[in-house]
């Protein structure tokens, strides 16, 4: 990538730009530091940039020059606009000549074998198809979490009776609540008032579009197809996970919405294969963690998919933003991680990639009660093992 731009300067104070800026009717301008972190985040190499400053200014002088010869003629511009160009012209001139503004040749180069960084989403991608695909965690996930749909549960709303369940019953439920609480935030009220999945949101458009990562039975998928109207919206699920996306595709297909819930391979949210601006809406419930070092990248994929207006909406497991690493070492232990994510760090993450943070709405006593009655069924199963076994 080679281009040439007009630019201030790493060191600009933008309070001394206001002329230039209310010229070309901007409120800022690139930097060269900008521009090469920009590309870094999309996985291009800086090479040089070559500052032909002095060209610009001979440029803008020479054209004021031949701009003020048309003067007081009849070539179709107005003294008034001429003059009004000259001055701005003279505010570029005076900000290059303060060192304000800059010109050049920026070059990028993309590299020609993996980076560290593709090197690194193949690790994370294996470290999660060794785990997921094991017959343990497999029949951990699919017998115990919450049978097809396996994210943290809303405990907080179930109802009175359904807060009597059987312990297993009661995390299927109360993950089938979280799930309905995505939607609705993913399709928020209309402005006509409409509403939409659980009261809360508008439903879908006609062929809306929705990617979900890390989708693993699809339980999400197929209660968006099924709640939100089996023509208003397409699902693509993305797992790297063979034994689960066979799982999906067998519910969806009994489900009769195999042609709503796509399952295009073992795709990682790092390489989705999907074409930019394809989607409405990405969502993940409880799998952003497993990213990794590398989850500002799966960020940045759900920003290429999302279509202007679009939303992306997900819950995960983070620490908070004033935890100390030191205090969680087990906790990174058990998931296989170095790290967790935080609320500010999305948000964060977000942002560079052009996206609006809307709120983060905190759930963790859900999270808390999750984890306590997971635990309380697991400790059954394993006594009733060991009955058996005797």
């Amino acid at each position: 990538m080679v281009f040439n731009d007009v630019m201030q300067t790493n060191h600009a104070d933008p309070k001394d730009l206001k002329d230039v800026y209310e010229r070309v009717r901007l409120q800022d301008l690139g930097t060269p530091k900008s521009y090469a972190k920009w590309a870094e985040s999309y996985g291009l190499t800086f090479v040089e940039f070559s500052d032909r400053t002095p060209d610009m200014k001979t440029h803008y002088e020479s054209v004021k020059e031949v701009l003020m010869s048309h003067r007081g003629t009849s070539d179709g511009m107005e003294d008034e606009f001429i003059d009004n160009m000259a001055r701005g012209l003279d505010a570029w001139v005076s900000a290059a000549e303060r060192g304000l503004i800059c010109w050049g040749y920026v070059t990028f180069a993309k590299p020609e074998k993996a980076s560290s960084d593709d090197n690194a989403t193949d690790a994370i991608s294996a470290t999660a198809k060794g785990w997921y695909n094991s017959d343990n965690a497999f029949n951990f996930y699919f017998k115990v979490w919450g049978g097809e749909h396996i994210h943290v549960g809303l405990y907080s709303k179930l109802n009175a009776e359904e807060a009597k369940l059987p312990v297993l019953d009661r995390i299927e439920k109360a993950s089938i609540l979280n799930a309905e609480e995505l939607l609705a935030r993913c399709f928020p009220a209309s402005a006509n008032g409409t509403n939409g999945t659980n009261g809360n949101g508008a439903p879908p458009t006609s062929e809306s579009t929705m990617v979900d990562m890390g989708s693993g039975y699809g339980g999400s998928a197929r209660l968006a197809a099924k709640t939100l109207g089996c023509k208003a919206i397409v699902v693509y699920c993305i797992n790297v996970t063979s034994r689960e996306n066979d799982v999906n595709r067998a519910l969806s297909k009994a489900a009769g919405i195999e042609n709503l819930v796509i399952i295009p391979g073992e795709k990682s949210y790092f390489d989705t294969g999907l074409p930019d601006a394809c989607c409405e809406v990405v969502t993940s419930q409880d799998a952003l963690l497993h990213a990794g070092s590398e989850r500002h990248r799966a960020v940045g994929e759900a920003a290429r998919l999302l279509k202007p207006g679009g939303r992306m909406v997900f819950n995960d497991v983070m620490q908070t933003n004033n935890a100390d690493p030191k205090d969680l070492q087990e906790v990174y232990e058990r998931v296989r991680l170095q790290d967790l994510g935080t609320p500010k760090s999305y948000a964060k993450w977000a942002a560079s990639y052009g996206l609006t943070f809307v709120e983060f709405s905190d759930r963790t006593p859900d999270m808390k009660t999750h984890y306590e009655s997971v635990s309380s069924f697991t400790w059954l199963v394993g006594c009733m093992c060991s009955v058996i076994r005797r």
